[in-house]
């Protein structure tokens, strides 16, 4: 198996937490912890030749935007403007979504981009 580099990048929670560039040195890519809007995880993706997916959370729906804000978290209308920042027409997968707004918040990404966005489910195997 070949050498991995995985690389810790600061992002923007009510707590301090890390994002994650996962690399080869061919491909890799994006894992981000809890996070509201940040900017050095995306800065590092787009400059990284190779990157093929982005993992972020996604906890509430639009109409808990203050909540999201106050708590570190995203919605889809927040997402929208994170993938923005990503490098263009890769996978996005989320995850954190709030079990009890669960399909309130899959509504409003599915409106986001319901190609490019896709919310993991437990039990599956996922591979880029």
């Amino acid at each position: 198996m070949g050498e991995l580099w995985v690389t810790p990048v600061p992002v923007d929670h009510t707590i301090p937490t890390t994002g994650y560039v996962i690399h080869d040195g061919e491909t890799g890519f994006v894992f981000s912890g809890d996070t509201g809007p940040t900017k050095q995880i995306w800065k590092l993706a787009r400059e990284m030749r190779g990157i093929k997916a982005v993992l972020v959370e996604t906890s509430f729906p639009n109409r808990m935007d203050a909540l999201a804000r106050t708590s570190g978290h995203l919605t889809p209308e927040m997402l929208k403007r994170e993938i923005d920042k990503a490098p263009p027409d890769i996978p996005v997968w989320i995850y954190h979504v709030k079990p009890q707004l669960y399909q309130e918040t899959a509504e409003e990404l599915a409106k986001v981009d319901s190609t490019r966005i896709h919310i993991l489910e437990q039990g599956k195997t996922y591979t880029l």
